[in-house]
């Protein structure tokens, strides 16, 4: 608060000095213009431009003059509107509304409630904050806040009243070095104009020329009486300008310090300030101390703030770095890993290629022998077709043979059947010319056994000895 108290009087003070000159150097060009371009086009007014030109731009210290008194005038116009505005800003401040709630049943506030006050002041407006009455109650709550106690606050709103008027008192420094230096320019003028009206004379041109040497006389005495009457009249016009301003100024002041009054006395408990100071005193140490204690609390939780946030951000570290070194034994064992794999599943790539081969090539070898195997049983089974044809007719020729007998025997014709039984045998015989052949290949294949084709002949040919 404090910080922005001396920013706004900074700032208080560049604006006086700063805008005052502003205006007052453009107000001065505006009444020059005015002097030299406008009176002439205005009917009525062109009469008074020679009367204007005599004493406005007679001489350089008149424009001096001049120029003072407008930045004068726009330093007292700013101070009257600032003061007119402090009028309608008291109504917008009160303590009462700011904080109804902080007070007990007997309508009196704590000390404690100072604080709260002052933040809710300071959410007011920049301009409401600044003025009379909000930077009175302001300091005044500062003062409350400051010493705990609310004792003695009668006085210290007397010592900030007497302050205001002193800052107030200082606004019209500007106003009042130029009331004082307007007159010491029209003395400067008369001097000057002194000077050109004794410089220009001689007892030559008095004797010679009398006419013109009293015209230089007389202009002379011209700028010197012009200069000092325009200084005269722009400070009389100052002066009681000042004076309006400043009396208006002091009527706010009383306003405000009425105002503060109301709002503080009263305001705040006054514990045994009337009756027995040291209740008051000890009041006081006890408010100290606990401050102290609660600002001790903070310093410590603020330690221990700091000490767990370094522990922790010291934790973060170790566990980052220790992530950091797992993330890379991971990374180079999985990299390893990968690597043993890799030359792991080569390895068994090439061992499943070559047993694919082996069994490829094995297959193939089988493949042919179960391919010859089928071409060899193919042409057994061949043979077998034949020996079970060959078979067939020889049990036709049986059959014949034993019909023949039976008939044979019918008729008694022994040579005959004899010879017909020869020639069966020889037939037989060529029929079964293979027959030695087929009994291997059964015997090889078959484990042995007699085939029905021997066992046929072996019947027949002792059939044919019986007969």
């Amino acid at each position: 608060m404090n910080r922005s108290g001396e920013q706004n009087r900074a700032l208080g003070a560049i604006s006086t000095l700063g805008w005052p000159l502003l205006w007052g150097l453009a107000l001065c060009s505006v009444f020059y213009v005015i002097i030299f371009m406008v009176l002439d086009r205005v009917p009525g007014l062109a009469e008074y431009r020679p009367f204007m030109q005599r004493y406005f731009a007679g001489h350089i210290v008149e424009y001096i003059e001049t120029a003072m008194f407008f930045i004068g005038i726009s330093a007292l116009a700013a101070k009257a509107i600032d003061v007119l505005s402090q009028f309608s800003l008291l109504d917008q401040v009160s303590l009462a509304k700011l904080g109804p709630e902080l007070r007990n049943q007997a309508g009196k506030c704590g000390v404690s409630a100072a604080t709260t006050l002052l933040d809710r002041l300071e959410k007011f407006k920049a301009g409401i904050r600044r003025s009379y009455i909000g930077a009175r109650l302001r300091d005044a709550l500062e003062s409350v806040e400051r010493k705990g106690t609310a004792a003695g606050l009668d006085d210290e709103l007397k010592y900030l009243a007497d302050i205001q008027a002193e800052r107030a008192n200082e606004d019209y420094a500007l106003a009042r070095i130029i009331t004082w230096a307007t007159p010491m320019l029209g003395f400067l003028g008369t001097v000057v104009g002194i000077t050109m009206a004794l410089g220009g004379m001689s007892p030559e041109s008095l004797v010679n020329e009398p006419q013109e040497a009293m015209k230089g006389l007389l202009g002379g005495l011209s700028v010197a009486f012009d200069t000092t009457a325009l200084a005269l009249s722009l400070s009389i016009v100052l002066m009681f300008t000042q004076f309006i301003v400043d009396r208006v100024e002091t009527k706010l002041l009383e306003i405000v310090d009425s105002r503060a009054g109301d709002e503080l006395i009263g305001l705040f408990e006054e514990v045994g300030a009337a009756h027995d100071p040291h209740v008051a005193s000890v009041e006081r140490m006890s408010q100290s101390v606990v401050r102290a204690t609660g600002d001790l609390v903070e310093k410590q939780a603020e330690i221990w703030r700091l000490s767990m946030d370094a522990a922790d951000n010291r934790w973060r570290d170790l566990v980052g770095a220790a992530g950091g070194e797992l993330t890379e034994s991971l990374q180079a064992s999985l990299t390893l890993h990968a690597e043993q794999v890799q030359k792991s599943e080569g390895k068994s790539l090439d061992r499943v290629s070559e047993a694919a081969e082996r069994f490829s090539a094995s297959l193939s070898e089988a493949t042919s022998t179960l391919r010859d195997q089928q071409s060899e049983m193919r042409r057994q089974g061949e043979v077998l077709n034949e020996a079970v044809r060959a078979t067939g007719e020889v049990v036709r020729l049986e059959q014949a043979l034993n019909d023949n007998l039976a008939q044979l025997a019918g008729v008694g014709r022994f040579e005959e059947t004899v010879m017909t039984l020869s020639a069966a045998i020889q037939l037989l015989s060529a029929r079964l010319s293979a027959a030695p052949t087929a009994n291997a290949m059964v015997d090889l294949h078959g484990g042995g056994k007699p085939s029905l084709t021997s066992d046929n002949a072996l019947s027949s040919d002792n059939e044919g000895r019986a007969a």
